[in-house]
């Protein structure tokens, strides 16, 4: 190993000191601001369920949504429907 290499040990100590003096708010300032919370998941009265339970589909709405979050350029999962798709896929299959 070369004389001027920095060793690990500083190395880890340098960026945990750095990580501590930027601290969470910078990481928070960083992130864009979440969209408005999504409607509570609701089948369409003309697309009935055909496999999933009413809570099984909050579920999987749910899941979507967290997959699929909405923004100010796209709707969410389950606005787009793909809540759905799974329970038609799950009763094809």
């Amino acid at each position: 190993m070369a004389d001027d290499a920095i060793l690990r040990r500083q190395f880890l100590a340098g960026a945990g000191a750095l990580a501590t003096t930027l601290g969470p708010a910078t990481a928070a300032q960083a992130q864009p601001a979440p969209a408005a919370p999504p409607a509570s998941p609701a089948v369409a009265a003309d697309e009935p369920l055909l496999t999933l339970t009413p809570s099984e589909h909050a579920f999987i709405a749910a899941a979507v949504d967290t997959l699929i979050p909405a923004d100010e350029l796209s709707p969410s999962g389950s606005a787009c429907g793909v809540d759905v798709f799974i329970d038609r896929q799950l009763a094809s299959a």
